[in-house]
């Protein structure tokens, strides 16, 4: 004799494991809603060739990561990839070790490596960049931090910047 009680089946029978994707999007999509953190703006603010040697030419990407919030953001990533005259030479990827302070700068430091072999000689003048990434930062809550953790919820913000540099 089964000695369920028919609201127990009713309750049983509503939770129907199909529907959990669909209550977890909306949750997610419901507490990302509910956040007021503006996203940190990115600016490149300095490039400047660092080295050069026989394999390669090492250039740096300061960039100026403000953020206009009450509250810091840990950055978590930056990728990035450098063209030099729309051909894709350099892909990165950083932990930027920051965290941005409240209504304040911080500034980053891209390296990139052009490297410099038989198939690629070593680039001279004034050649044609653009520098394009993503940073990954963690917005304030431990809300914040468990859909992080759960990869469920990632913010991000993008950069580009184009331009001449002297080689």
């Amino acid at each position: 004799m089964d000695r369920t009680s028919p609201a127990e089946v009713r309750y049983t029978d509503s939770m129907n494991p199909r529907l959990w994707p669909i209550v977890l999007a909306a949750t997610t999509a419901l507490l990302a809603s509910c956040t007021s953190y503006t996203a940190p703006t990115l600016q490149v603010a300095e490039t400047r060739v660092r080295e050069e040697t026989s394999q390669g030419i090492v250039l740096d990407f300061t960039l100026d990561a403000d953020n206009s919030n009450s509250e810091s953001l840990p950055l978590q990533s930056v990728r990035y990839t450098l063209y030099l005259n729309d051909e894709p030479v350099f892909t990165g990827y950083r932990s930027p070790e920051a965290t941005l302070r409240r209504f304040g700068t911080q500034q980053i430091t891209l390296p990139a490596v052009v490297p410099v072999n038989a198939t690629r000689p070593r680039p001279t003048g004034t050649a044609e960049y653009r520098l394009e990434g993503t940073l990954e930062y963690l917005t304030p809550g431990e809300i914040a931090k468990i859909l992080y953790d759960a990869e469920i919820q990632r913010p991000t913000v993008n950069f580009s910047k184009a331009g001449q540099i002297q080689l």
